[in-house]
């Protein structure tokens, strides 16, 4: 658990490739000054039982994958609760899961509530710095929920704009 962290609830740092699956699992990270959970150049990874709230920049975030083309959907992410301003915070609510600047990371079973500014989805991590990539990278999705009472965005393109988010079942545009 982390709360009303400076930057961070949990800095995974790049190079982090283990050997067979690492598995994070029950983590819950609230009111960070930036990210609930940021990740750099990250292997096989499973990120389990998550759940973020009042995160200022986003809830989850991960710079760059670092698998082989054959590896898809090993690194990814399952059973995210993912809240951008719980009631009665005064704090602004930024992104829910940012993507990676790079293909092969999936998202399943995430449920999303009140994001009244910034949206539940963005992608392409750090692709704005001097160093960024040019987009075009494929996340993968399926059974999102939203409350779309309190999810004003479901996705917000970051530049250079040009993401794609595969939508295997329905549930992100439905």
């Amino acid at each position: 658990m982390a709360h009303s962290v400076g930057h961070y609830g949990l800095r995974i740092f790049h190079g982090h490739q283990p050997p067979q699956t690492a598995y994070y699992e029950d983590h819950l990270s609230y009111m960070c000054g930036k990210k609930g959970i940021m990740g750099g150049t990250l292997g096989d990874i499973v990120f389990r039982n998550i759940t973020v709230s009042d995160c200022r920049v986003a809830g989850i975030e991960f710079e760059d994958i670092s698998l082989g083309s054959n590896r898809i959907d090993d690194m990814h992410t399952e059973n995210a609760f993912v809240v951008g301003q719980s009631n009665g915070n005064p704090g602004t609510a930024g992104f829910g899961i940012v993507a990676p600047h790079s293909d092969l990371y999936f998202v399943t079973d995430a449920r999303f509530f009140n994001f009244p500014t910034g949206a539940a989805l963005s992608d392409c991590s750090h692709c704005d710095t001097p160093a960024g990539d040019s987009g075009c990278r494929t996340t993968r999705f399926s059974n999102l929920q939203f409350d779309d009472a309190t999810v004003l965005k479901r996705v917000v393109w970051s530049s250079p704009f040009k993401g794609i988010f595969h939508d295997l079942d329905g549930t992100l545009t439905e």
